[in-house]
């Protein structure tokens, strides 16, 4: 408890909540986890697309490690003394709660859209370049629906939000469908293939 704060992000942000009136909680490590530094951030998040359950855990994971290794690992002690650390386990709640209560391979968000199809593909909603890459859709029933505008939903602009008020310097996203790691730009125009 000394060097962790549980953290409603969208009380925090002065955000709306989601479609579904869920709130996105974080887990901030630090040394000082009750104060405002001026340290760089780093975001740890997962369930983006509710369906990938396995997420959630990686984020837990890293939450247990880095709170049992703080007194006897000291690269550990050290990046938790000069980083604020952002854990945030599911930025999809109301997805996450779709697939437990109605359909296990549910994937996007719960907006309503027009036509009557539900859900957004968080990931593919994030402003940079957004409808300009490969590997989305326009068509609101597509798993891959980006949605009508960039950054349209609130789950995204959490994480944006978070992004700017406490510099992250990094965000790792984690997935639980194939065996890559992506980074900026993969998907755009001669970008490098992914380190697999």
């Amino acid at each position: 408890p000394n060097i962790t704060k549980l953290i409603n992000l969208n009380e925090y942000l002065n955000l709306p909540v989601t479609h579904e009136k869920r709130i996105i909680c974080a887990l901030k490590i630090s040394d000082n986890p009750t104060i405002e530094e001026d340290e760089p951030g780093v975001s740890f998040n997962g369930n983006h697309h509710a369906r990938e359950l396995m997420t959630v855990e990686a984020v837990f994971d890293i939450i247990e490690t880095l709170l049992n290794s703080y007194d006897t690992d000291l690269s550990v002690k050290k990046y938790i003394n000069n980083l604020e650390i952002w854990c945030i386990p599911s930025m999809n709640p109301d997805g996450l709660e779709h697939v437990f209560k109605s359909d296990q391979w549910w994937r996007k968000n719960r907006r309503k859209n027009e036509g009557g199809s539900f859900g957004v593909d968080l990931n593919r909603n994030y402003p940079f370049k957004w409808s300009l890459c490969n590997g989305s859709s326009n068509n609101p029933a597509s798993d891959t629906y980006r949605g009508p505008s960039a950054s349209s939903e609130p789950e995204e602009n959490v994480l944006a939000a978070l992004a700017l008020k406490k510099r992250l310097v990094v965000n790792i996203s984690y997935h639980s469908y194939g065996n890559v790691v992506l980074y900026p730009p993969y998907g755009c125009a001669n970008a490098k293939n992914p380190v697999g």
